[in-house]
């Protein structure tokens, strides 16, 4: 007789089958399960790269507006200094002028009496007598007026100025 298996092969077969459907099934229901996890893993990378592409922007943005501001307070500090080296300037050329001013004023107030000096020397060498012709030495100031000779005592004979 024929063995059990042999005579009923439908029912093994059946058996068989469904062991087989069903571990498609599983197999089926796991990748659709993985294909599931990969869109929402893609979905998540996609996010982090959007963040990361937003976090570049927003950084090259701040440094742009950091380098603005830096820029602005180069040209601020810049046209300060300027400033403040101008009125220096000013306040240099401005002393400057003044003892310029002052200088020729000592200089002109040297010429004066300069000149007076010769003037009052000529018109004393022509007031005087030659020592030569014989004539005794007078006294210094004895040539002048009264009130010249009081200011010639005074001043002594060093200032002899006869006007």
């Amino acid at each position: 007789m024929l063995p059990h298996r042999l005579r009923y092969p439908t029912k093994s077969l059946r058996f068989g089958v469904s062991d087989t459907g069903r571990k498609a099934k599983d197999l089926l229901c796991k990748n659709h399960t993985l294909q599931d996890e990969i869109a929402s893993l893609r979905l998540e990378i996609d996010a982090v790269k959007n963040q990361k592409q937003e976090k570049e922007k927003k950084y090259f943005e701040d440094t742009e507006t950091l380098q603005k501001a830096m820029k602005l307070k180069e040209e601020i500090l810049t046209e300060e200094t300027m400033f403040q080296y101008t009125g220096q300037l000013n306040v240099l050329r401005a002393e400057n002028a003044m003892l310029d001013s002052e200088l020729e004023n000592n200089k002109q107030s040297k010429q004066v009496p300069e000149t007076e000096v010769e003037s009052d020397r000529s018109r004393l060498a022509a007031a005087t007598p030659d020592r030569g012709q014989g004539q005794t030495s007078q006294r210094p100031g004895t040539c002048l007026p009264e009130s010249k000779r009081r200011e010639v005592m005074l001043a002594g004979p060093n200032e002899v100025r006869c006007d």
